[in-house]
């Protein structure tokens, strides 16, 4: 059986609109631990100098992650890996993500399938 693997990144884009419309490559993002099928950019948010990145399939077991990068001198710095603190196979924590001022929203969409309903969501600051 033929297995294909994925390894997944994100690419950042500066777009213009002139006259005609163009687009140019800003910078590409990966993750510094990076797997093949983690699904890192299933989910992508930015705001001011901040990107939070979701990995929903990551860990090996679908319990997910999101990357937090900062735009420092002109270009995007991993800075932090998130992860649950009670994440479990199949949280998919990651699948959504946002940022609102200085805390980071995360969905773990895989717990609204198991009766973990307080899991759903969770805020970081």
């Amino acid at each position: 059986m033929k297995t294909n693997k994925i390894i997944c990144s994100l690419f950042l884009f500066c777009l213009f609109v002139t006259a005609s419309f163009a687009q140019q490559e800003f910078q590409k993002l990966t993750a510094s631990d990076g797997a093949e099928d983690d699904g890192f950019g299933a989910s992508v948010f930015v705001s001011g100098d901040y990107a939070i990145v979701g990995a929903p399939l990551d860990n090996g077991d679908s319990s997910g992650s999101a990357y937090v990068f900062e735009r420092q001198n002109g270009s995007w710095v991993e800075v932090v890996k998130l992860t649950a603190s009670d994440g479990v196979e199949y949280d998919v924590f990651g699948a959504s993500v946002s940022i609102s001022g200085d805390y980071a929203i995360i969905a773990a969409s895989g717990a609204c399938f198991f009766p973990r309903w307080k899991k759903m969501l969770h805020f970081l600051k």
